[in-house]
């Protein structure tokens, strides 16, 4: 697995979704944060209802997340669970485990090591 971005390195912010049955992944590359965040909200704004049961966050190429990325992620969390769906966090660097478990917020979105693992740790709920 390559090492992501290094912080400060002005990655543009880009979300990759593929739909796969009623699991979508979406592949996260760049910085997340208050410029980019409306970029991932209206990424998953458009699931429809009834139609998808996972969505994997894949973070693998996620450089940088501030504070605002974070409230987009938990934005991002309502968003799929009001279409009752569930959301999985997959790949995540460094960085974002650490404000994961600094905020306690590890509970609220779960993390996976691998898109994988992701898929099934969330499709049998």
């Amino acid at each position: 697995m390559a090492d992501p971005p290094q912080f400060g390195a002005s990655v543009p912010f880009a979300v990759s979704v593929r739909h796969l049955d009623r699991i979508v992944c979406c592949a996260l590359e760049g910085e997340l944060d208050h410029q980019t965040a409306p970029i991932l909200l209206d990424a998953v704004g458009d699931l429809a209802e009834g139609t998808v049961e996972v969505v994997v966050l894949d973070c693998t190429k996620l450089a940088f997340v501030d504070a605002c990325g974070l409230t987009a992620l938990l934005r991002t969390r309502a968003s799929v669970a009001a279409v009752g769906a569930e959301l999985t966090v997959a790949n995540p660097p460094t960085l974002l485990c650490r404000i994961l478990a600094a905020t306690s917020l590890a509970e609220v979105l779960p993390v996976a090591d691998d898109r994988l693992l992701a898929t099934l740790a969330t499709a049998g709920r």
